[in-house]
Protein backbone atom coordinates (compact mmCIF):
# COMPACT_ATOMS: atom_id res chain seq x y z
CA UNK A 1 0.00 0.00 0.00
CA UNK A 2 2.73 2.32 0.56
CA UNK A 3 4.60 1.75 -2.70
CA UNK A 4 1.28 2.38 -4.30
CA UNK A 5 1.02 5.80 -2.52
CA UNK A 6 4.59 6.38 -3.25
CA UNK A 7 4.15 5.83 -7.35
CA UNK A 8 1.02 8.02 -7.13
CA UNK A 9 3.11 11.07 -5.71
CA UNK A 10 6.09 10.25 -7.94
CA UNK A 11 4.28 10.30 -11.12
CA UNK A 12 1.95 14.14 -9.51
CA UNK A 13 5.34 15.30 -9.68
CA UNK A 14 6.63 14.13 -12.82
CA UNK A 15 3.14 14.99 -14.62
CA UNK A 16 2.86 18.58 -12.96
CA UNK A 17 4.81 21.33 -14.76
CA UNK A 18 7.43 22.98 -12.40
CA UNK A 19 9.10 26.31 -12.47
CA UNK A 20 12.97 25.79 -10.73
CA UNK A 21 13.11 26.08 -7.58
CA UNK A 22 15.88 28.83 -6.31
CA UNK A 23 14.63 29.53 -3.03
CA UNK A 24 13.32 27.89 0.44
CA UNK A 25 11.06 28.86 3.17
CA UNK A 26 10.51 27.23 5.84
CA UNK A 27 8.10 26.58 8.94
CA UNK A 28 9.53 26.34 12.46
CA UNK A 29 6.89 25.14 15.08
CA UNK A 30 6.42 21.33 14.34
CA UNK A 31 8.56 21.15 11.37
CA UNK A 32 12.29 21.99 12.94
CA UNK A 33 11.12 22.51 16.32
CA UNK A 34 9.40 19.69 18.28
CA UNK A 35 7.34 22.57 20.17
CA UNK A 36 3.87 20.73 19.60
CA UNK A 37 3.91 19.06 22.55
CA UNK A 38 4.98 22.07 24.83
CA UNK A 39 1.77 24.23 23.22
CA UNK A 40 -0.59 21.28 24.10
CA UNK A 41 1.01 21.23 27.69
CA UNK A 42 0.59 25.00 28.06
CA UNK A 43 -2.62 24.95 27.33
CA UNK A 44 -4.08 22.07 29.22
CA UNK A 45 -2.25 23.92 32.31
CA UNK A 46 -4.48 26.86 31.76
CA UNK A 47 -7.71 25.02 31.05
CA UNK A 48 -7.29 23.41 34.34
CA UNK A 49 -6.11 26.64 36.01
CA UNK A 50 -10.20 27.47 34.56
CA UNK A 51 -11.81 24.67 36.07
CA UNK A 52 -11.55 22.82 32.61
CA UNK A 53 -10.30 19.43 32.47
CA UNK A 54 -7.15 19.75 30.52
CA UNK A 55 -8.11 16.34 28.53
CA UNK A 56 -10.32 18.47 26.51
CA UNK A 57 -7.53 20.43 24.51
CA UNK A 58 -6.98 17.05 22.14
CA UNK A 59 -5.92 16.13 18.76
CA UNK A 60 -9.27 17.01 17.74
CA UNK A 61 -9.21 20.05 18.68
CA UNK A 62 -5.24 20.96 17.91
CA UNK A 63 -6.04 20.42 14.28
CA UNK A 64 -8.35 23.34 14.41
CA UNK A 65 -5.49 25.40 15.69
CA UNK A 66 -1.94 23.92 14.34
CA UNK A 67 -0.13 26.41 12.21
CA UNK A 68 -2.92 29.54 12.79
CA UNK A 69 -2.31 32.71 13.88
CA UNK A 70 -2.28 32.96 17.65
CA UNK A 71 -5.30 35.03 18.52
CA UNK A 72 -7.56 33.19 15.99
CA UNK A 73 -6.05 29.79 17.88
CA UNK A 74 -6.73 31.11 21.09
CA UNK A 75 -10.58 31.61 19.75
CA UNK A 76 -10.68 28.24 18.93
CA UNK A 77 -9.25 26.65 21.68
CA UNK A 78 -11.64 28.57 24.26
CA UNK A 79 -14.72 27.54 21.88
CA UNK A 80 -13.81 24.34 21.49
CA UNK A 81 -12.63 23.18 24.61
CA UNK A 82 -15.59 25.29 27.02
CA UNK A 83 -13.70 27.98 28.53
CA UNK A 84 -16.45 30.58 29.72
CA UNK A 85 -15.25 33.85 31.01
CA UNK A 86 -11.99 33.90 29.01
CA UNK A 87 -11.04 36.08 26.60
CA UNK A 88 -8.47 35.38 23.94
CA UNK A 89 -6.32 38.03 25.40
CA UNK A 90 -6.10 36.20 28.48
CA UNK A 91 -5.65 32.70 27.76
CA UNK A 92 -2.63 33.74 25.64
CA UNK A 93 -0.79 35.96 28.40
CA UNK A 94 -1.86 32.84 30.79
CA UNK A 95 -0.23 30.11 28.09
CA UNK A 96 2.88 32.59 27.27
CA UNK A 97 3.39 32.65 31.20
CA UNK A 98 3.96 28.80 31.01
CA UNK A 99 5.55 28.95 27.75
CA UNK A 100 8.33 30.87 29.11
CA UNK A 101 9.70 28.31 30.90
CA UNK A 102 9.49 25.64 28.47
CA UNK A 103 10.02 26.74 24.89
CA UNK A 104 14.18 26.64 25.59
CA UNK A 105 13.43 22.78 26.38
CA UNK A 106 12.33 22.24 22.85
CA UNK A 107 14.65 19.69 20.86
CA UNK A 108 15.03 19.31 17.15
CA UNK A 109 12.48 17.33 14.81
CA UNK A 110 14.49 14.59 12.80
CA UNK A 111 16.26 15.72 9.83
CA UNK A 112 15.60 19.56 10.57
CA UNK A 113 19.44 20.39 11.16
CA UNK A 114 20.62 18.27 8.19
CA UNK A 115 18.81 20.24 5.69
CA UNK A 116 18.68 23.92 7.31
CA UNK A 117 22.62 24.01 7.72
CA UNK A 118 22.92 22.25 3.87
CA UNK A 119 20.65 25.47 2.43
CA UNK A 120 22.99 27.50 4.64
CA UNK A 121 25.80 26.31 3.26
CA UNK A 122 24.47 25.62 -0.43
CA UNK A 123 23.99 29.61 -0.65
CA UNK A 124 20.11 29.62 -1.49
CA UNK A 125 18.23 32.57 -0.60
CA UNK A 126 16.11 30.79 2.32
CA UNK A 127 13.89 32.58 5.35
CA UNK A 128 11.75 31.27 8.00
CA UNK A 129 8.28 32.32 8.22
CA UNK A 130 6.44 31.09 11.75
CA UNK A 131 3.23 32.45 13.37
CA UNK A 132 4.72 32.36 16.51
CA UNK A 133 5.47 36.19 18.14
CA UNK A 134 8.95 37.35 18.16
CA UNK A 135 9.68 36.70 21.92
CA UNK A 136 8.37 33.10 21.59
CA UNK A 137 10.45 32.50 18.88
CA UNK A 138 13.36 33.58 20.63
CA UNK A 139 12.94 31.69 23.64
CA UNK A 140 12.86 28.55 21.51
CA UNK A 141 16.40 29.33 20.17
CA UNK A 142 18.20 29.29 23.39
CA UNK A 143 19.44 26.09 22.54
CA UNK A 144 19.26 26.53 18.34
CA UNK A 145 21.09 29.41 17.74
CA UNK A 146 23.45 27.69 15.74
CA UNK A 147 21.03 26.75 12.75
CA UNK A 148 17.62 28.03 13.35
CA UNK A 149 19.02 30.98 14.60
CA UNK A 150 21.44 31.11 11.75
CA UNK A 151 18.37 31.52 8.90
CA UNK A 152 19.17 35.50 8.04
CA UNK A 153 15.09 36.57 7.21
CA UNK A 154 12.66 35.81 9.53
CA UNK A 155 8.71 36.56 9.26
CA UNK A 156 6.87 36.25 12.96
CA UNK A 157 2.97 36.34 13.48
CA UNK A 158 2.95 39.81 15.36
CA UNK A 159 4.12 41.45 11.83
CA UNK A 160 1.07 40.99 9.70
CA UNK A 161 -2.37 42.91 9.81
CA UNK A 162 -4.47 41.34 12.00
CA UNK A 163 -6.49 38.24 10.82
CA UNK A 164 -4.00 38.37 7.98
CA UNK A 165 -1.89 35.23 9.62
CA UNK A 166 -2.12 31.85 8.39
CA UNK A 167 -3.98 30.26 6.34
CA UNK A 168 -3.48 33.68 4.05
CA UNK A 169 -0.55 33.92 1.94
CA UNK A 170 0.90 37.10 3.89
CA UNK A 171 3.68 35.80 5.73
CA UNK A 172 4.55 33.93 2.57
CA UNK A 173 4.46 36.81 0.45
CA UNK A 174 6.47 39.18 3.04
CA UNK A 175 9.28 36.08 3.53
CA UNK A 176 9.25 36.45 -0.55
CA UNK A 177 10.12 39.96 -0.14
CA UNK A 178 12.73 39.36 2.30
CA UNK A 179 14.71 37.48 -0.11
CA UNK A 180 13.87 39.54 -3.42
CA UNK A 181 11.67 36.69 -4.62
CA UNK A 182 8.27 38.93 -5.01
CA UNK A 183 7.06 38.27 -8.08
CA UNK A 184 9.07 35.20 -8.40
CA UNK A 185 6.56 33.24 -6.15
CA UNK A 186 6.74 30.34 -8.08
CA UNK A 187 10.19 29.73 -7.64
CA UNK A 188 9.83 29.21 -3.83
CA UNK A 189 9.37 25.51 -2.36
CA UNK A 190 7.88 25.73 1.43
CA UNK A 191 8.27 23.23 4.32
CA UNK A 192 5.32 23.34 6.30
CA UNK A 193 3.90 20.62 8.66
CA UNK A 194 -0.02 22.64 9.41
CA UNK A 195 -2.57 22.24 6.98
CA UNK A 196 -2.84 26.86 7.39
CA UNK A 197 0.43 27.04 6.21
CA UNK A 198 0.15 24.41 3.49
CA UNK A 199 -3.32 26.56 1.71
CA UNK A 200 -1.12 29.84 2.63
CA UNK A 201 1.67 28.36 0.41
CA UNK A 202 0.19 27.19 -1.91
CA UNK A 203 -2.19 30.90 -2.28
CA UNK A 204 0.96 32.56 -2.50
CA UNK A 205 1.45 30.74 -5.56
CA UNK A 206 4.61 28.30 -4.27
CA UNK A 207 5.89 25.12 -3.99
CA UNK A 208 4.49 22.89 -0.69
CA UNK A 209 6.35 19.96 0.70
CA UNK A 210 4.13 19.27 3.99
CA UNK A 211 5.57 17.06 7.16
CA UNK A 212 2.16 16.61 8.86
CA UNK A 213 1.46 16.51 12.18
CA UNK A 214 1.09 12.70 13.20
CA UNK A 215 -2.89 13.67 14.71
CA UNK A 216 -3.96 15.13 10.96
CA UNK A 217 -5.11 13.22 8.14
CA UNK A 218 -3.08 13.62 5.14
CA UNK A 219 -6.39 14.64 3.00
CA UNK A 220 -6.20 18.12 4.74
CA UNK A 221 -3.13 18.31 3.16
CA UNK A 222 -3.34 16.91 -0.35
CA UNK A 223 -5.08 20.13 -2.22
CA UNK A 224 -2.29 22.23 -1.29
CA UNK A 225 0.61 19.99 -1.58
CA UNK A 226 3.36 19.04 -4.02
CA UNK A 227 4.79 16.08 -1.48
CA UNK A 228 3.89 14.84 1.71
CA UNK A 229 6.32 13.25 3.99
CA UNK A 230 6.40 11.47 6.98
CA UNK A 231 9.42 13.25 7.94
CA UNK A 232 12.30 15.42 6.88
CA UNK A 233 14.83 12.70 6.38
CA UNK A 234 12.25 11.49 3.61
CA UNK A 235 12.89 15.03 1.32
CA UNK A 236 15.19 14.11 -1.65
CA UNK A 237 16.11 16.89 -3.24
CA UNK A 238 16.46 15.35 -6.27
CA UNK A 239 13.10 15.77 -6.96
CA UNK A 240 13.03 19.49 -7.51
CA UNK A 241 16.31 19.89 -8.95
CA UNK A 242 17.75 20.40 -6.12
CA UNK A 243 20.51 17.70 -6.42
CA UNK A 244 23.53 19.95 -5.53
CA UNK A 245 22.20 20.32 -2.01
CA UNK A 246 23.27 16.78 -0.79
CA UNK A 247 27.12 17.60 -1.03
CA UNK A 248 26.19 19.61 2.24
CA UNK A 249 24.08 16.93 3.44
Amino acid sequence: KRKRKRKREDKKMAEKKTTPIKAIIFDCDGLLLDTEPLYTKASQIVLEKHGVSGDKYDDSVRQHIIGVCEIEGAKSAIKLCGLEGVTPEQYLQEREDVLEDIFPTCTEMAGARKLVNAVLKSGMPVALATSANRNAFELKLKNHQDWVGAIPKVVTGCQLQPGRGKPMPDIFLKAASLIDFTGREGECLVFEDAPSGSKGAHTAGMHVIAVPDPSIPHSCYEDFTDEILTSLEQFDPEKYELGFLKQYM
